[in-house]
């Protein structure tokens, strides 16, 4: 603990400058900064300080000489590379772009609101009765839901009941059954700006009018309760078409009763789901339903629902809009307590949710002042003429003072000019509304900021640049690895050969043994195949062919220490190994001991290939360091690289 405050320390102090520098390699300079952030990264776990520390120091060296050898090769600028860098950048700069501080914030509220369920009554005020939402709203149905917002306003204030007020304004399509009622909900049911007064509310309260756009809404806190979490149900559903008269309605009431009653006499639900519920997304599998959580049903539903104690239990009808229900329990998923374990669901939640484009937006505000956002001077008047014009006869025309080419604004310098502005109006299909140009005009603002920060994240954010030097640099070891010494090896076969004459005593075989290793499909083919080898190991191959596929096996040399992973305790020629467990895919093996060598052995070249190719690709490797370390000779600064030991 005390060598991370002391790290965490040395960090800060760094961040005031450049930080001092612990090593050189010619000209080249590594700050004790870049090195402590590189190990913390990369460590192993080793809880000797003091030793992995300095391994990791010497791993570092050749890791900044092998790089410094890319950019001399002009790796960097290989297309492939390019191309690497290009496509990562695009895969992680969403992170960059968007307010964090803000998004941290939010993910912690909704964690903390997970926690509390919340009975809500709702009267809904829209704009548009129709509920036409893609026709644009009178002026004539917005002036009568305000007048309409305001009545209510006043008569909650005078002690007219909620319901009651639901009953005579709320255009809920739902109202006849529910008086306004909602249920419960919790976090992420509603819209965000619903959910924040929502979870503002006392039990009781009445909020004031809350404007969207759809329309008016007052909410009133009815109750609230720890959260139920999410329940999986299976169910039987009497449906009756809306708008159901009292016969049709007592028939499917005595169906479902009837159908009740069997099930509390023993009778198999899924069968009854299957003969008798419409629901015709879940009669076919037993009447199970897709687990759910509270606010997507009706209330009448879910009351029932999460009533429910124990698996297996069932009600009693439930009549909502769309029939009569018989709920089966089939289990419960609780709300996660710990924030730790919940932040992953959170998180998707938040993705899916409209209020995550909120700290994107106001990154977007951010952005221009960090990029030096200056508006030019001109006459707003000018700019909606030329913009009604090109937008209702698609003409470019200049306006007063206003040219196409004019300044509407600057970012870093750069002029946006008006004729972008028109291109801009073109690419979102806009239509002529004064009273929408301002919005969009602000929009045309963010997006040409939010587009000259993403083209110059590197220069504004130095995590983005990190990463991104990682992630390049990460990618030139591997191709200078490829081409200085795996590619090599693998091409200098007189090499290669002269390597393991010069070594061949290190490639030995260990007391071993020569061993036929079998494949099966299955445990049926294996014990067949096993029975059949036994019979006449000759034949094998013969075996092979006949089970087309099933079987596959060849012959080969292993170690007795190898050979063990077969499950044969006791190496020695002609003996058999038992069936292995089926892997995931059903398929075992089996192997059949032909010979056994009891002492070392030298490996042909042929046999120690891989062992050699490894050894001498190390061997590359040292040599090609060696020369680059000569190029650029290594110097540790000691009262840096001592004060770094001394975190320990």
């Amino acid at each position: 603990m005390k060598r991370w405050i002391a790290f965490l320390f040395l960090l800060g102090s760094l961040e005031q400058g450049t930080g001092q520098t612990v090593f050189t390699y010619g000209p080249y300079k590594v700050s004790s900064q870049e090195f402590l952030r590189a190990y913390h990264k990369n460590s192993t776990g080793n809880t000797n300080y003091l030793q992995s520390i300095t391994e990791y120091l010497e791993l570092y060296i050749r890791f900044r000489l092998k790089v410094r050898a890319a950019y001399d090769l002009r790796l960097d600028t290989l297309p492939n590379q390019k191309a690497d860098a290009i496509s990562f950048g695009q895969q992680i700069e969403d992170a960059y772009l968007t307010d964090t501080v803000m998004q941290q914030k939010m993910l912690s509220e909704a964690w903390q609101r997970s926690l509390k369920d919340i009975d809500l009554s709702h009267i809904y005020i829209p704009f548009r009765r129709d509920q036409d939402a893609g026709s644009p709203i009178r002026s004539e149905d917005s002036l009568k839901a305000r007048q309409q917002m305001l009545e209510v306003q006043q008569k909650l204030k005078a002690g007219v009941s909620f319901e009651s007020l639901a009953a005579s304004y709320s255009a809920d399509p739902d109202l006849m059954r529910n008086k306004g009622r909602l249920g419960y909900v919790t976090v992420f049911t509603l819209p965000y700006a619903l959910e924040n007064v929502a979870y503002g509310l006392r039990v009781g309260q009445v909020s004031e009018p809350v404007t969207t756009r759809a329309g008016y809404h007052f909410l009133r806190k009815n109750g609230e309760r720890p959260a139920v979490g999410r329940v999986k149900l299976a169910q039987i559903l009497i449906a009756f078409a809306p708008p159901a008269g009292p016969a049709e309605r007592a028939e499917a009431r005595k169906l479902a009763d009837s159908l009740y009653k069997v099930l509390q006499s023993g009778g198999d639900f899924a069968a009854l789901a299957g003969r008798f519920s419409n629901d015709r997304n879940s009669f076919s599998v037993g009447g199970m339903l897709p687990e759910f959580g509270i606010g997507q049903y009706e209330p009448a539903f879910e009351e029932a629902a999460f009533a429910l104690q124990r698996e297996g239990e069932i009600s009693q009808p439930v009549e909502t809009a769309f029939g009569y229900h018989i709920l089966r329990k089939a289990g419960h998923t609780p709300v996660e307590q710990d924030p730790l374990r919940a932040a992953p669901g959170i998180r998707q939640d938040f993705q899916a949710d409209g209020r995550s484009v909120l700290p994107r937006q106001s990154f977007q505000q951010l952005v221009l002042t960090k990029i030096n956002y200056r508006k030019s001077a001109y006459r707003a008047e000018d700019l909606w003429n030329l913009t009604d014009e090109f937008l209702a006869k698609g003409v470019r025309e200049p306006s007063g003072s206003l040219a196409l080419s004019g300044a509407l604004f600057t970012l870093a310098g750069k002029k946006y000019t008006v004729d972008q502005w028109l291109n801009y109006l073109r690419e979102t299909e806009a239509t002529p509304d004064r009273r929408q140009y301002p919005a969009q005009l602000d929009s045309f603002v963010a997006r040409m900021g939010i587009s000259y920060y993403r083209e110059n994240l590197e220069k504004f954010n130095p995590q983005y640049q990190s990463q991104m030097t990682e992630f390049r640099e990460g990618n030139l070891l591997f191709e200078v690895m490829e081409k200085q010494v795996w590619s090599r090896a693998a091409q200098d076969t007189a090499g290669l050969r002269r390597y393991y004459e010069e070594h061949k005593g290190k490639y030995n075989w260990a007391p071993s043994a020569d061993i036929l290793v079998f494949t099966a499909s299955d445990g049926k083919t294996g014990m067949e195949a096993l029975a059949a080898l036994k019979k006449d190991p000759l034949q094998w191959r013969k075996l092979l062919e006949a089970q087309a596929g099933r079987l596959m096996g060849d012959s080969a040399r292993m170690e007795i220490s190898q050979i063990g992973g077969l499950g044969m305790e006791d190496v020695k020629a002609g003996a058999y190994s038992q069936l292995s467990a089926p892997d995931p895919d059903g398929a075992v093996t089996f192997g059949h001991v032909l010979r056994v060598y009891t002492r070392a052995s030298p490996r042909s070249f042929e046999d120690a290939r891989g062992m050699v190719m490894n050894d001498y690709q190390l061997f590359l490797e040292e040599k090609w360091v060696e020369s680059l370390r000569k190029k650029y000779p290594v110097v540790v600064n000691q009262p840096e690289w001592q004060k770094i030991l001394s975190l320990r």
